[in-house]
């Protein structure tokens, strides 16, 4: 299967370097990096993943909602070679999910986390490929916690 190789994380690189020119065109953005997170549903997981742990380590955290990375991915010799403080992963399965199997999400979590990444993995029971509102709402209360300034702004 594709996580077990390097084919599917493979045919993801172009679109995995094409997030980083986004990324990159975005440097004159007032938004210092720390205090930003990048993250996204399925593939686009894999992508922020990518991104905050391979080309940008001093992101304020990264979000990966039903994704994963293959068991030789190139993002865990970044992590391995790292020497800084990590963003941490905010990570949601569910466990029901045919197209991204929970374990492989589960497994890139203990992986990542062996290697001194913070991380959380909260599990949704029965959630198919798919987002839901307590996903979200777990979601929003990590970023609210995250970058505090925002929080404020809610708040006013």
């Amino acid at each position: 299967m594709g996580y077990q190789g390097t084919e599917v994380e493979a045919k993801g690189v172009p679109y995995m370097r094409e997030g980083v020119r986004i990324q990159e065109s975005l440097a004159p953005c007032p938004i210092p990096r720390p205090q930003t997170i990048s993250g996204g549903f399925s593939m686009g997981g894999g992508m922020a993943m990518h991104l905050a742990y391979r080309f940008h380590q001093d992101l304020a955290g990264v979000f990966a909602l039903s994704s994963f990375l293959n068991k030789d991915s190139a993002v865990y010799e970044a992590v391995k070679r790292n020497e800084s403080v990590l963003p941490e992963l905010f990570q949601c399965h569910g466990t029901a999910d045919d197209l991204v199997l929970y374990s492989w999400g589960e497994e890139t979590n203990k992986m990542l986390k062996s290697l001194g990444v913070s991380t959380s993995l909260h599990t949704f029971p029965n959630l198919n490929h798919e987002l839901n509102r307590n996903e979200i709402e777990e979601l929003k209360t990590w970023i609210l916690k995250k970058l505090p300034i925002e929080a404020e702004k809610l708040n006013e």
